[in-house]
């Protein structure tokens, strides 16, 4: 019973980060390879202002925008940021989150850092992640087991309605909220720019940078959003297979372990089948 009340703690809060309450109305928002009437009617209501975060391109969005509106807006940007040589990253700005990254650049010249960082040889992303889940093995044991025929009831009983389309909205977070338009040539070398983690559980930058080059590579996974102590991934195709969807639950738990006490990796199987956003928390 304790498992079960947790397993569904875990869901709830998830369904509240990502926004799962409404539903992208997909036949709305046509091709995204062409910024539609649509688009520009939904995206330009939100933003107030034109500024610089961190050094990039900002757009700022109003704190009344919800969830379908702030997803329309990300993705009119990603689009755009192709032909335009950025990556928007969604970030939920608080005192907390502005003073980790200003103290991080405080006796580090910026330039250097980011030639350094993007120059450097990465680790493997996936080795990263299978040495994580290796000790995770050895610490909780049977827990990390996947019961088959539980997430087949679990599968057939919530179906898609547990994983999300929507990103955050305002309504969940703290600070004002800004689209970043980071100067990167790929998703995954944000956080050179947005430095993120190494504090608790959570992989340092350059572990990160690694992390996400290789869910990039294997799932089309990019990171869309951040807070003081979240981090939003989003996937234009989201995993359709069952197996794929287990393959990568273990690898998210690796990331975060946080799961493992509310609910198990057969919760985020749940979560990421069908998904398009993968929603982390550090403690």
């Amino acid at each position: 019973m304790r498992k079960s009340k947790r397993a569904a703690a875990l869901i709830l809060a998830l369904l509240v980060l990502t926004g799962c309450g409404g539903r992208l109305d997909e036949s709305a928002l046509g091709d995204f390879d062409l910024i539609s009437e649509y688009m520009k009617t939904h995206a330009e209501a939100i933003i107030t202002d034109t500024t610089k975060i961190f050094e990039c391109d900002a757009r700022a969005i109003s704190g009344n925008a919800n969830a379908e509106q702030i997803t329309n807006l990300y993705l009119e940007s990603f689009a755009a940021g192709k032909e335009n040589g950025y990556v928007p990253v969604l970030v939920f700005l608080d005192d907390i989150l502005e003073r980790e990254i200003n103290l991080f650049f405080e006796d580090k010249d910026r330039e250097s850092y980011l030639q350094e960082t993007l120059s450097s040889e990465r680790t493997d992303g996936k080795g990263l992640l299978d040495k994580r889940y290796s000790e995770l093995e050895e610490y909780f044991g049977e827990e990390l087991l996947i019961n088959d025929a539980e997430l087949d009831t679990m599968l057939s009983l919530y179906g898609n309605s547990v994983g999300g389309k929507l990103l955050p909205s305002t309504d969940h977070y703290d600070g004002e909220m800004y689209l970043v338009k980071v100067p990167a040539d790929n998703p995954f070398e944000v956080f050179a720019w947005l430095p993120f983690g190494g504090w608790n559980e959570c992989p340092g930058t350059n572990e990160m940078i690694s992390i996400c080059e290789y869910w990039y590579k294997e799932y089309g996974a990019v990171p869309a959003a951040i807070t003081r102590d979240t981090l939003t991934f989003y996937l234009s195709d989201p995993v359709s297979d069952k197996a794929a969807a287990v393959k990568a639950a273990k690898e998210q738990c690796a990331f975060s372990s946080e799961v493992l006490g509310m609910g198990g990796i057969s919760s985020y199987v749940l979560m990421t089948l069908n998904s398009n956003v993968w929603t982390f928390w550090w403690d």
